[in-house]
């Protein structure tokens, strides 16, 4: 009748919660406080650095124990070279090209 669930699923499952609820918070805050472009920002960056780093410990965690600190370790590294001498190479996103948004600067002006 019960499902057992291990100590592993439980920790996977208490981190993504965590994360949602994080998101949630951000959210709510921005739906209540009607913040300006500056904190829905700032908002919307804690709630998604808490999510990617959650996400990206647990697969780096559970990955490590399974094969190894250091074969894991070098993946990682290599795979952000790659991506770092990649990057230059994909096309920016324009914004402008978008109907009805407007161009805002480096320093938040519009």
């Amino acid at each position: 009748m019960f499902v057992e669930v291990s100590r592993e699923d439980l920790w996977a499952l208490a981190l993504s919660t965590l994360a949602g609820l994080s998101t949630s918070v951000g959210g709510i805050l921005a739906v209540l406080q009607r913040p300006d472009d500056a904190r829905l920002a700032m908002l919307l960056g804690i709630a998604i650095g808490v999510m990617a780093s959650l996400s990206v410990l647990e697969m780096f965690l559970h990955n490590a124990m399974q094969h190894g600190f250091l074969g894991v370790t070098v993946s990682v590294v290599l795979g952000a070279a790659a991506f770092f001498f990649a990057n230059p190479y994909f096309p920016e996103f324009d914004v402008s090209s978008i109907h009805g948004v407007e161009q805002i600067s480096d320093d938040g002006s519009r």
